[in-house]
């Protein structure tokens, strides 16, 4: 399945409405390896994942943020956090989430 990257960028959308099935492992390891391959500050990778399938947890986090609200809908979310007393550059911190979020 080789595509042009920029067809890629371009073709690109965020998605708030969900088929009501599961996320195929293999695709939640293939999303999770792509994040991984991020580039961070020093080389750290701050990242931490937590894969959320539990309904009543998906409804909680759709709670969290006012932009949170299609993970009470969705069959699969993915949580990417950082401990803070794990960074040696905590100012990347957040540059290197968004890098590895914009891989996923």
């Amino acid at each position: 399945m080789e595509r042009n990257i920029m067809e890629i960028i371009f073709q690109r959308r965020s998605v708030r409405h969900f088929q009501e099935r599961p996320v195929e492992p293999e695709k939640v390891e293939q999303i999770l390896r792509a994040a991984m391959a991020a580039p961070s500050s020093f080389n750290q990778q701050p990242w931490e994942f937590f894969v959320v399938g539990n309904r009543e947890k998906l409804e909680a986090l759709s709670q969290i943020s006012p932009y949170a609200g299609p993970a009470a809908r969705a069959p699969l979310a993915i949580v990417v956090a950082c401990r803070v007393e794990d960074c040696r550059f905590l100012g990347g911190a957040p540059l290197d989430l968004a890098a590895c979020v914009e891989n996923m």
